[in-house]
């Protein structure tokens, strides 16, 4: 038997039970005491109502007291009117409410009044029916919104509160009379005010905005004086439409229902735009990040301290911003304001963000500057052209010390050196569980080619760290990792550099195809090679901290991509630098898992550079229940290497696997993450073993696989799992930072009569992974 038909069963026999003994009562044929006994009700209705919430104005204290009277109302009408009427008003509320919590609240009134027609009418069992009925329309939860609850709750309660106005005496229907149509006048004439209001304002703020998106976009060209004019623009425009909302004329708006909603949104827009120009023209009245250069490596700390007061107000004012118009937001919206709040807060939200990094950043960087004592970076210098899952090869390496603000890259060298220190064998290896679990069988601690197998790079920074004082180092204060697309990204900034070793001027076009390809083409041997990546790198930093930089902002916005790609990742040993380098995403950390997952990890197995050939892609399909939760999926990963078999230098195509794999032959230590356990894998179709393990809180399964010159092979893993919880569906996609994107489609298909935000049951997405992704699903059950 279902819950619906227990209900009808039990409830509705159990409110007429209530009426028939509540109608025995002693007092319900006494007068007075009856009174008493209807007030007691209607005070414990209007708090109830209370309890139900709903913000019909927004305006907490008239909302409250709105509930409140209505509550008391239920009461005092229900006892007065038809009982008929006061019948179809709970059957009404009941199928309204069908499902809802207020389902079985008007299945007890039915019965109350039901009780009240077989036995005899009676006020208090009518009274408390009345009661019911008003707490059931209260939290009425109408698929089609707020305002059609309301229109139901509206057709249930007038005709119970006419029926009730109908037995009053004269004078008192004459009061009531006079009371709602002044009621309604003022309803009118505030309805009037806010539309008038509202049209007028509608204009500045538009023209506001439109200022303070070209302000913004202004900024990203460091043009400061068109900055701040198209600031004071924005700043008259929204002022203009806040005086609108807030004249006299306009201000009974706030009083009325539903016309309330729309006005607070309005003057949320207009207040917090006018105050956000405001605090962007006092910040550009002051020393700015523009006003930030490196010279002669010294950073002006002086300058980020008189920044940072600034940077505080501003976001400060962001997210009062947001908190302002995350509190407009109402559900009596109609749906174009709706979704163009719902617009504006998304991208009010990703500003606060920001100015919450750049506050934070200037507090910190100080300290990471060697403000409070000398700080010693590891640099950490990897190609994916030899991959490894924390960002390849680490064929070079630095330290970077900052002493009160002055950097210096004090120490350049290659793997080798580490690996070379007296004492090799004596390491000892530090680092999480799971990682000693999966990696210590490969010697990270005796030979630094891999100390970055873990896809999580805040681990291999700790692996970095830990090491690195037991080769020959220094303890250091983090590490920083960087390969060939940041030095484009920062030529693209600073301009081409020219070094002895090579013919040509490496620019920021030509920067990834000499640094990946054309030097182990010129340099077939290590020792030339390694010089190489020496000059350019003390080049490349001597540009960076010397004068004639371009501002901060714009060597920031041009690392930017580099962050979000993997390029550049950042690790600190101190908990609130760690915490800030996470909140912009340049950590590489692989959160917990938070619904489904998939990543993919290859790592070179053939010590060449190979992985430049290297393409993959990504099919994944997934079969999903959301009633029981059970999931099945398949991913098919393609992995084609375009290496030629001749050709080229054996540093590119050749290899030192045991025994020898013909030239341009890729060797590959393969591995896939998931949430899921493996059900089958295939290599090429033919069953193969996979080495299973856990680790960063997830299953991984790992196998070698070898791809012959210009061929492709396919490996496809059948999975099995159970996804908790009803809410929508979500995958993360992981990026190892390659060489070339990934090509990635996912399939979702959905079962057990569930259906996407469309009605569809599948739903498909196809992109080339740039950076780490995700992909969720709504899903709706008919």
């Amino acid at each position: 038997m279902t819950d619906v038909n227990l209900t009808v069963l039990l409830v509705e026999p159990a409110g007429f039970a209530a009426g028939a003994a509540l109608a025995r009562a002693p007092w319900a044929v006494e007068r007075n005491p009856q009174r008493v006994v209807l007030s007691v009700m209607a005070a414990v209705s209007a708090m109830a109502a209370v309890a139900a919430g709903g913000s019909a104005t927004g305006w907490i204290a008239l909302d409250v007291v709105l509930l409140a009277a209505l509550g008391a109302l239920g009461v005092l009408a229900g006892s007065r009117a038809s009982s008929t009427l006061l019948l179809l008003g709970a059957v009404a509320a009941a199928v309204a409410g069908f499902g809802s919590t207020a389902f079985p609240l008007a299945l007890a009134a039915s019965g109350l009044v039901l009780a009240s027609v077989v036995l005899e009418p009676d006020p208090l069992v009518d009274g408390l029916a009345g009661g019911l009925v008003v707490q059931a329309v209260l939290r009425l939860d109408h698929p089609g919104g707020r305002g059609l609850s309301a229109l139901v709750a509206a057709l249930v309660l007038l005709p119970l509160m006419a029926s009730a106005a109908r037995t009053l005496e004269r004078d008192h229907r004459r009061i009531l009379l006079r009371l709602a149509l002044g009621a309604g006048a003022f309803s009118l004439l505030g309805a009037i005010g806010g539309a008038v209001a509202a049209v007028s304002a509608v204009g500045p703020l538009r023209r506001g905005l439109s200022a303070a998106n070209a302000a913004v976009s202004v900024t990203q060209t460091a043009e400061l004086e068109g900055t701040a004019s198209q600031l004071a623009t924005a700043g008259r425009e929204f002022g203009g439409a806040r005086q609108r909302l807030e004249a006299w004329w306009a201000l009974p708006a706030r009083a009325v229902p539903v016309v309330a909603q729309h006005w607070r949104v309005l003057h949320a827009a207009a207040l917090s735009g006018d105050e956000l120009a405001g605090a962007g023209r006092r910040a550009l009245a002051g020393p700015g990040l523009n006003d930030v250069h490196v010279t002669d490596g010294q950073v002006p700390l002086d300058t980020l301290a008189a920044i940072e007061p600034q940077a505080g107000a501003v976001a400060a004012r962001v997210t009062a911003a947001r908190r302002r118009l995350s509190s407009a937001r109402s559900s009596w919206l109609v749906p174009p304001m709706l979704d163009k709040l719902d617009v504006e807060l998304t991208r009010v939200a990703k500003v606060e963000k920001t100015t919450q990094v750049v506050h934070r950043a200037l507090v910190v960087l100080p300290g990471l500057m060697g403000q409070g004592g000398p700080r010693r970076y590891f640099l950490a210098v990897q190609t994916p052209v030899e991959s490894r899952a924390g960002g390849g090869f680490m064929g070079n390496f630095g330290e970077i010390t900052a002493d009160n603000g002055r950097l210096r890259l004090s120490r350049f060298g290659r793997q080798d050196d580490l690996n070379q220190v007296p004492g090799r064998d004596q390491r000892v290896l530090k680092a999480p569980e799971d990682f000693t679990a999966r990696y210590a069988r490969f010697r990270p601690e005796y030979t630094w080619t891999n100390v970055n197998l873990s896809p999580d790079f805040p681990t291999d920074a700790g692996v970095m760290a830990g090491l690195y004082p037991q080769s020959g180092g220094a303890p250091v204060d983090g590490v920083i990792a960087i390969d060939p697309a940041v030095l484009a990204a920062v030529l693209n900034v600073v301009g081409p550099i020219q070094v002895p070793s090579w013919p040509t001027p490496i620019t920021a076009a030509n920067a990834l195809q000499t640094l990946l390809f054309d030097q182990y083409e010129a340099y077939p041997t290590s020792d030339v090679r390694v010089d190489f990546l020496g000059d350019v790198a003390q080049e490349a930093w001597r540009r960076l901290t010397t004068g004639g930089l371009p501002p901060v902002p714009q060597l920031v916005a041009a690392l930017g991509p580099a962050i979000g790609q993997k390029h550049l990742l950042l690790a600190s040993a101190h908990p609130d630098e760690q915490k800030l380098f996470d909140d912009m995403g340049a950590t590489g950390r692989i959160a917990p898992v938070d619904g489904d997952f998939i990543g993919l990890v290859t790592q070179n197995a053939g010590g060449n550079k190979i992985d430049y050939f290297l393409r993959r892609s990504v099919d994944y399909r997934a079969q999903l229940d959301p009633g029981t939760g059970r999931l099945q999926a398949t991913a098919t990963i393609t992995l084609r290497n375009d290496a030629p078999a001749t050709g080229l230098p054996p540093v590119l195509i050749g290899n030192e696997v045991i025994p020898a794999l013909p030239n341009g032959s890729n060797k590959l230590y393969l591995s896939f993450y998931t949430p899921w356990d493996l059900v089958d894998g295939r290599l090429d179709g033919k069953g193969v073993e996979f080495e299973r393990a856990r680790e960063l809180g997830r299953q991984v399964y790992s196998t070698a696989v070898v791809i012959p010159p210009k061929a492709t092979v396919t490996v496809d893993l059948k999975l099995s799992g159970r996804l908790p919880g009803d809410g929508p569906y979500r995958l993360d996609i992981y990026r190892q930072p390659v060489v070339a994107a990934d090509d990635v489609r996912t399939t979702l298909g959905i079962d057990g009569g569930w259906r996407t935000a469309t009605g569809a049951t599948e739903a498909i997405t196809s992109r080339q992974l740039e950076s780490d992704a995700a992909v969720e699903v709504p899903l709706h059950r008919p």
